[in-house]
């Protein structure tokens, strides 16, 4: 299995999580539908394609925790620790940066 690299834009390459405040929702919907379909991918035994999916998810939205969720556990399952670690660093990225906006909010 090749190592899913950090999708542009996203909180892993170095973007700001700020930035996805700029992104429309439907972007957002587009994002969680391909979130949930490569979970189905993966769940079905087709871990590449799933990978893809979450990182087209992640290219959509960089704050997408289903997103990186399903690439951690995708990639930890294929075995590529690597890229299982990238994905949850971004996403304990995007949790820290969720609750620091609340935070802010409050």
């Amino acid at each position: 299995m090749r190592s899913a690299a950090a999708p542009a834009g996203s909180p892993d390459a170095a973007a700001s999580p700020e930035l996805a405040a700029l992104h429309g929702s439907d972007l957002s919907a587009d994002a969680h539908d391909l979130a949930r379909e490569g979970r189905l991918l993966l769940d079905r035994g087709q871990p590449e394609a799933a990978i893809g999916l979450f990182t087209q998810a992640l290219t959509l939205d960089p704050t997408h925790l289903a997103a990186y969720r399903g690439l951690a556990d995708t990639c930890r399952r294929a075995g590529d620790l690597a890229c299982a670690e990238r994905a949850y660093r971004g996403l304990a990225r995007v949790v820290h940066w969720r609750e620091k906006e609340e935070a802010r909010l409050r």
